[in-house]
């Protein structure tokens, strides 16, 4: 999957916990500004209002007819760079052990948090034994 990063970027009242204080901004691609629900857009601004401190923070986990599990989260980039990833694998966990893993590609503008759903193919019978996603 290759997400393109041309879009808007909002300013979010909210500071890094860790990085020295630079201020977060939330950045929505343009697919999700038109498909984001007004509800879901108030939950991400408040999480990100609230200080998202992880590279990758779970906002919710869902499946889909096809059993993929897909995991809605905040990707941070805290550095003056753009944060590119490409086919980087990543690997759902149950502490530590791998449940499964996938391949993504995504672009993070710099200081910046983004939402983003990493579906994982076939994966939805580990839907509720999940504890967090890491990179491999």
């Amino acid at each position: 999957m290759t997400f393109f990063m041309c879009g808007y970027t909002f300013d979010i009242v909210g500071t890094m916990k860790e990085g020295g204080g630079m201020t977060e901004r939330l950045y929505l691609h343009p697919a999700w500004e038109r498909t984001l629900s007004q509800r879901d857009h108030d939950a991400i601004k408040k999480r990100v209002k609230g200080g998202v401190t992880e590279l990758f923070t779970v906002l919710w986990v869902a499946t889909n007819y096809r059993n993929d599990l897909l995991m809605t989260v905040l990707i941070r980039n805290e550095t003056r760079e753009t944060l590119a990833l490409s086919n980087a694998p990543m690997e759902l966990m149950n502490e530590e052990q791998k449940l499964c893993s996938d391949l993504f590609t995504f672009q993070v503008p710099p200081n910046c948090v983004m939402p983003w759903t990493l579906i994982f193919e076939g994966a939805a019978c580990f839907s509720s034994r999940w504890t967090h996603v890491k990179m491999a």
